[in-house]
């Protein structure tokens, strides 16, 4: 297996800088993007213990079918020119998350948002659908404030365990609907790493607290077990009746897992929205001085059964409705149903019982 690199050229970030549009984003990342080294992973795959989308295509994908596509793509162009009379326009790229934040009636508008625009270039863990490049997922996205203002970034995503990572739907990578998404088969795991850069000049880019809420974790007939496996974070929020079991492992990694089983029919569609049930199967996390974050995410074995894994960056836990009422974003931990639980804590507890979260205090 070749050795990467994460370290992208000066003259690499420059042309990226310097394309434009969908497709010339698309076109640089692909011949030029470069992947993290495995070596600066410290998930260990003999460590590991134990999020569902629906695919978003990629935008500029029929530029890969040839000739062909490219004379239908001008024939559809021109008859839309004749009927509207005007100047012929890219595909629309909605920025659907990005648009709810503008709206007032946004429960979460009070907190940082990290705004996946699209997906640029797929080809995670060797997989495709942009094969023949070098690994790893990239998205564009944008770092916006509760004051209206936003930063455009790239997020880069890098698979660390290429030999194991076995995707369900490989075009189903990267973002479902209103969230990002991955997916695996039963029995295996993913191990990623995010990082940040500024759009513009792909220097590293840092935040001062991000948080990210992961959703869904449940399992399939009690026997296939989802899990995600975080680490760096300062703190972490569940429901008060969290589903989800939480353990700490000694290289600093913590492991939200699933503990009840769930159908696709009880998976949230919109990360502002969550009932009960969906309030119980999630949770947010927030990193300071945030620049990336390492995590895996997993199944145990059994029936045929693949997984998805939705998140966003957001805490929606925090501040999404639900039917019980509506958090109120400026002050979540005044009577609302969540426990929060910050590292520093933790530290302090000589163990915190599962699904309750209670903490025995050290006395010493």
């Amino acid at each position: 297996q070749a050795q990467v690199t994460n370290r992208l050229s000066t003259a690499t970030r420059k042309q990226l800088a310097a394309g434009s549009g969908q497709h010339g984003d698309r076109i640089q990342l692909r011949r030029l993007m470069l992947p993290f080294s495995d070596a600066e992973s410290t998930l260990q795959p003999e460590s590991s213990e134990i999020l569902y989308g629906t695919h978003r295509h990629l935008s500029g994908r029929w530029v890969k079918y040839g000739k062909f596509s490219a004379v239908v793509f001008v024939f559809i162009a021109a008859g839309a020119l004749f009927a509207t009379h005007g100047s012929p326009k890219r595909f629309p790229v909605v920025d659907v998350l990005g648009l709810e934040q503008l709206n007032s009636n946004d429960p979460c508008a009070a907190y940082a948002f990290l705004d996946l625009v699209k997906v640029v270039y797929n080809n995670l863990g060797n997989k495709g659908p942009d094969t023949g490049g070098p690994e790893g997922l990239v998205y564009e996205a944008n770092a916006r404030k509760p004051d209206g203002s936003s930063h455009p970034l790239y997020i880069t995503v890098n698979c660390t365990n290429l030999d194991d990572y076995t995707p369900y739907a490989v075009n189903e990578v990267g973002l479902g609907g209103k969230f990002g998404s991955f997916n695996i088969k039963e029995g295996t795991k993913v191990h990623l790493v995010f990082k940040v850069y500024d759009k513009a000049t792909w220097a590293p880019f840092s935040i001062d607290s991000q948080q990210f809420s992961f959703f869904d974790l449940d399992t399939h007939m009690g026997e296939v077990v989802e899990y995600v496996k975080l680490k760096g974070l300062s703190s972490y929020t569940v429901s008060k009746t969290t589903e989800i079991d939480i353990s700490k492992d000694d290289n600093g990694f913590y492991t939200f897992t699933a503990t009840k089983e769930g159908t696709g029919a009880d998976n949230p569609a919109d990360p502002t929205q969550l009932n009960d049930m969906q309030r119980n199967r999630a949770v947010t996390v927030d990193f300071k001085n945030f620049d990336g974050f390492e995590a895996e995410f997993g199944a145990s074995a059994g029936p045929l059964s693949p997984r998805w894994f939705k998140w966003v960056g957001r805490p929606s836990l925090l501040c999404a409705q639900n039917p019980n009422g509506i958090l109120d974003p400026q002050n979540p931990g005044g009577g609302s149903d969540v426990n929060t639980v910050t590292v520093e804590e933790e530290r302090n507890c000589w163990f915190i019982v599962p699904i309750f979260n209670w903490c025995f205090p050290k006395f010493w």
